[in-house]
């Protein structure tokens, strides 16, 4: 697989899976995770990808991912917003939105502590149809910033187990999706 190719896999698999982790001492506090799902929804909505992709790749696995493609952490960061916008022209949001109120917290044997943060996309694709996708993000800490990232599809689970071993084995909820009618 070239860099190329592996690069755009892992931007369609970002944005057309509709799914978007955290890592701290303690629990996650859920009035952080609000002010973030808040800034995560307006970069979103404003389409500023650069800082979506920002907030949903933690330093850790952006290294870790350029490592594996023999490409800068910048590089990486540049192609993966450059080919998010690109996929993304043909894409009308309808809405985007996090459920707050249904924040679930869990932690790998104790210490590795995060949330899933249920998340609805809806979007008209290029073909004129509207979908609905729900699905969790994943949120966690790294170097005191929180990360929302999407784990719904296998490779995206992989990328995440690559960077964050303690992962490996955990099962996330499978995404949902669904055509939408035009009342909806």
């Amino acid at each position: 697989m070239t860099k190329f190719s592996a690069i755009f896999s892992i931007t369609l698999l970002f944005w057309f899976s509709f799914s978007p982790p955290a890592v701290a001492s303690g629990a996650l506090d859920d009035e952080q995770i609000r002010q973030r799902a808040a800034e995560f929804q307006e970069a979103t909505e404003r389409r500023d990808y650069r800082l979506v992709i920002q907030m949903s790749f933690p330093p850790k696995m952006i290294s870790t991912l350029g490592t594996k493609y023999g490409i800068s952490e910048e590089q990486f960061l540049s192609a993966v917003t450059s080919q998010t916008a690109q996929a993304m022209e043909a894409v009308e949001f309808i809405s985007f939105s996090f459920e707050l109120d249904n924040i679930e917290h869990r932690s790998i044997q104790g210490s590795r502590h995060f949330a899933l943060l249920p998340t609805i996309t809806k979007m008209r694709l290029p073909d004129g149809r509207r979908v609905e996708a729900i699905t969790n993000s994943l949120v966690i800490e790294e170097d005191s910033e929180l990360y929302f990232i999407r784990v719904a599809e296998s490779q995206q689970a992989q990328f995440l187990t690559e960077s964050y071993p303690e992962f490996s084995g955990v099962t996330f909820p499978p995404q949902q999706t669904r055509i939408l009618s035009e009342d909806e």
